[in-house]
């Protein structure tokens, strides 16, 4: 038996410095990180279309509609 993703579903992985979203279209980057240090990833579920990228120390909102960043740097036990 051959798995089908269901159409309108897809679904998020992050490896080291790449975030990919696999669906039925195939497999594509949606983030690049060029420090290798990519922890988690979590894309919103209001269908806003943010995705959080995290280090150690930095969480990136990236907005996949308009391709837009913002940084947030955490401190101390901020964990």
């Amino acid at each position: 038996m051959t798995f089908v993703f269901p159409p309108d579903q897809h679904l998020v992985i992050a490896t080291e410095k790449r975030v990919l979203s696999w669906s039925g279209d195939g497999t594509a980057t949606i983030f690049t990180s060029g420090s290798s240090g990519i922890l988690a990833a979590k894309e919103a579920t209001d269908g806003s279309s943010t995705l959080a990228v995290a280090d150690s120390q930095v969480v990136v909102l990236h907005d996949l509609d308009r391709g837009m960043d913002r940084s947030y740097r955490l401190k101390g036990t901020d964990v």
